[in-house]
């Protein structure tokens, strides 16, 4: 993670500092230090990644677009199960999903699959893909996050290669421990920046006016869209500066429950903005480790919170214009029993898990399906052409906990052959992703 004092060096040479004008402009730093040889290398620009992930095994698939119609009534109203549009998709699931924006919902992919596992010990392997995702040069093993990131980072420019872990879980890269940071802890480290900020916008201009210069004297319109996919706006430019202190400063947002999911989703939405980092973690609850949830009152207001989080994310990334460059994933060990034990709680269920996708590649909708199995219900195989569920044919249920990897890697903006390079089981489900 860097450190305030390396944050403080970014404004040492003023507006015209390497690094502030790519904090200023959202263009890497490699572009603008070799614009010439960057045009030659042009392309479309991956996406920042969001993970939400947690161990406690929440309930998130209990109430996900996707989930089994005919479940028993949920105590509480407000998570009684309705059709929901994805897009032009309608799903059965907790009617508070469909109180989401539309264009949120027209992005927003939820994918059912196996994670194979039914212990919380087993959340880092499940990260790992169950040993799929592979460390660099395809050796070993890695978290997918970390793999994701490493391939990124250098094309999206960020100011770390690592991702930023501000959830609960322990999250390793390359077989390092990624350090926690709270957001209270990021609302201290920016304290003070607001001086530096306000020098944004005109060196936003500068740097972009001498860039398309260069680009107009011998560039072509491939490359000038290049350049627009990174390029912030004026006026975003203005806002970064004007108001990411505020923004930080609404941090905590409840004194008596610091470092929540809300929390949580402000940092980061600050932090990408800044272009710090290829990918994050955050966690978002869903209900915990519910064995014994009488009247199943903490995964209501836990699955109630955690909806309306990921509407918060999805508007502070609208207010720094990064709706169309983030993805965003909530991912957990494994999912809950759709069966309850009368209202008390729910147990472990490997065999049936949901999987929620965000963003600008991805195709809204449902992927995956479930089937009954003894008292409760587990996840099919997946036709990767057309989403549907399978009882044969197509991606075997074993390795659909892959298969959801690699579906987010290309989500992201990885080429087949690097996603078949890093991870080495499971299909890309090429129904789940835009264009």
């Amino acid at each position: 993670m860097i450190s305030r004092r390396d944050w403080l060096k970014l404004g040492v040479a003023g507006a015209t500092g390497l690094a502030l004008r790519s904090l200023a402009t959202g263009v890497p730093m490699g572009l603008l230090a070799s614009p010439r040889a960057a045009w030659a290398q042009a392309e479309a620009p991956p996406q920042v990644l969001v993970l939400s992930t947690s161990q406690s095994g929440d309930a998130f698939n209990a109430h996900a677009p996707g989930c089994p119609t005919g479940l028993p009534a949920h105590p509480d109203d407000r998570l009684r199960h309705g059709a929901v549009t994805l897009g032009e998709v309608r799903s059965n699931a907790a009617r508070p999903w469909g109180e989401l924006p539309a264009a949120l919902r027209s992005r927003m992919a939820f994918m059912v699959h196996r994670t194979n596992v039914n212990a919380h010990p087993e959340h880092a392997r499940v990260m790992r893909l169950g040993g799929a995702a592979k460390g660099p040069d395809g050796n070993g093993e890695d978290m997918l996050v970390s793999v994701i990131a490493s391939l990124t980072a250098a094309r999206l420019g960020t100011i770390q290669r690592e991702p930023v872990n501000l959830g609960k879980p322990t999250m390793t890269t390359e077989g390092r421990v990624l350090p926690r940071v709270k957001p209270t802890e990021l609302q201290d480290l920016f304290a003070g920046a607001e001086g530096t900020l306000q020098s944004l916008a005109p060196a936003r201009d500068r740097a972009l006016d001498a860039l398309y210069a260069d680009l107009k004297a011998q560039g072509t319109r491939a490359q000038r869209d290049f350049l627009d996919a990174y390029a912030r706006s004026r006026a975003q430019a203005r806002e970064l500066g004007q108001h990411l202190g505020a923004l930080l400063e609404g941090i905590p947002a409840d004194p008596d429950a610091p470092d929540s999911a809300a929390d949580q989703m402000r940092a980061v939405a600050a932090m990408a903005s800044l272009g710090v980092a290829p990918a994050y973690v955050v966690t978002v609850p869903f209900g915990g480790d519910n064995h014994n949830d009488p009247g199943l009152e903490t995964e209501t207001t836990d699955t109630l919170a955690g909806i309306d989080a990921f509407g918060l994310l999805w508007s502070e990334l609208g207010r720094y214009g990064l709706t169309d460059r983030v993805t965003v994933a909530q991912w957990n060990v494994f999912g809950r029993t759709f069966d309850t034990r009368g209202d008390a709680g729910r147990n472990h269920n490997g065999a049936a898990h949901t999987t929620m996708l965000f963003g600008a590649r991805v195709r809204a909708g449902v992927y995956g399906g479930h089937a009954r199995s003894g008292d409760d219900w587990e996840a099919q195989g997946i036709d990767p052409a057309t989403g549907a569920g399978v009882g044969r044919g197509g991606i075997a249920p074993e390795d659909t906990l892959a298969s959801m990897g690699k579906t987010l890697c290309a989500a992201v903006g990885l080429d087949a052959a690097t996603i078949d390079d890093r991870v080495r089981l499971g299909q890309v489900v090429t129904a789940a992703l835009a264009g």
